[in-house]
């Protein structure tokens, strides 16, 4: 659909303009594109629930979600693939940026082994999200009702890293809201740092929001 072009040209236009142009890439004499992938994340918010807002909403307003469910596949077959046809078109969008590191590559002197855990990163975050807004999209039946309510959780799960970083708060709320927290868990990989307790948290709620959505496909089928 023209979705998908939009958000490809989209996921690599507005990341590059707002890290050349507004975070200052050639004046700050730093060879880092952290601000890059911290523009990316803010991209996702819009982008991907503009991908997943159709995937499960557009199939009970159509009254195409009960064929779906009659064909001889479980449901957890039937998520997977919406989620997978979803993470490959991210996966694309991400691949394409590609091309801002190899032309700016010759500015600077770059640590391939921080941009590799970046980009490592940034795709685990981004599956989080996907199977996110594909779990939203199964509850609504109004595809901007689901673009709504993802893009709203997605941004508070972005920002919340960057507003506990300047406010003070009692501990074990903290420690929750980083928890919880995407940009938090993003961190390490854009300092070029393989976390396992990031790995555990970005892939386990992935799988989490994914069960989520066959039960609730699951739940409608028997109800």
């Amino acid at each position: 659909s023209p979705i998908a072009y939009i958000a490809l040209i989209i996921a690599q236009l507005f990341p590059a303009f707002f890290f050349i142009f507004l975070s200052g890439f050639f004046q700050s004499g730093v060879a880092s594109y952290q601000g890059y992938f911290f523009w990316m994340q803010m991209i996702f918010i819009f982008l991907i629930p503009a991908i997943t807002m159709r995937s499960w909403a557009e199939e009970r307003k159509q009254r195409t979600e009960e064929i779906l469910v009659t064909l001889p596949y479980s449901e957890p077959v039937l998520v997977l693939a919406k989620f997978l046809s979803a993470f490959f078109l991210m996966l694309i969008g991400i691949a394409l940026t590609i091309a801002l590191p190899a032309i700016t590559i010759w500015f600077g002197d770059f640590d391939f082994k921080i941009l590799v855990a970046q980009y490592f990163g940034i795709i685990l975050v981004g599956s989080l999200s996907l199977s996110f807004g594909l779990f939203v999209s199964s509850l609504c039946k109004n595809q901007i009702t689901s673009f709504l309510i993802s893009l709203v959780v997605l941004f508070m799960m972005l920002a919340l890293w960057p507003i506990l970083s300047n406010v003070q708060m009692p501990g074990v709320i903290s420690a929750v809201m980083q928890f919880f927290s995407f940009s938090f868990h993003f961190e390490s990989f854009a300092r070029g740092l393989l976390n396992s307790r990031d790995f555990i948290y970005l892939i386990g709620m992935s799988i989490l929001f994914l069960y989520l959505n066959s039960a609730i496909i699951r739940f409608r089928k028997w109800n």
